[in-house]
């Protein structure tokens, strides 16, 4: 009976250990992830924190569609394009619509001069929105133009 006492003994106490531990593991996993939303949370707080001090997007006034002839001499080609500019503040919004007239006459002008080899390619465009920000800039005192965006661009 020595025997037996003493095996039953070492199963019941290997069964508690082995119920200690999985009682242990649900416990850890349950306070884990209690802690988790916690520490997600502070990471999303901290993310949101980064995104907000990102750069910021103006306001930002569509020009509507231009449709012009381009300087090719070898051929009639005509460039159709759609431009948005995005600025630094609302009072440049204000004054920008107040000086449409001349805004557009100003890329109206600027537009026919270019020729389509020039601007067919990615840095011919980035050339010809260089041009026309520091030009369209010009008529503006109280903002600035900070980007401007070809939305649409179709060379025929």
């Amino acid at each position: 009976m020595n025997k037996k006492l003493v095996i039953i003994i070492g199963v019941v106490l290997v069964f508690l250990l082995g119920a200690g531990g999985a009682g242990f593991y649900v416990i850890w996993t349950k306070i884990s992830n209690l802690a988790a939303p916690a520490q997600a949370t502070e990471t999303a707080g901290a993310q949101k924190t980064e995104a907000e001090k990102g750069p910021q997007v103006g306001p930002v006034l569509d020009l509507s569609t231009f449709i012009v002839n381009l300087a090719d001499e070898d051929a009639q080609r005509f460039l159709k394009t759609s431009i948005a500019v995005e600025m630094d503040s609302d009072l440049a919004v204000t004054e920008a619509t107040s000086r449409l007239p001349q805004i557009k006459d100003y890329i109206v002008t600027l537009l026919p001069t270019k020729k389509s080899a020039e601007i067919l390619s990615t840095e011919g465009k980035q050339v010809l929105r260089s041009q026309l920000t520091e030009g369209l800039n010009r008529f503006l005192s109280k903002g600035k133009i900070t980007s401007l965006y070809f939305t649409d661009f179709v060379i025929q």
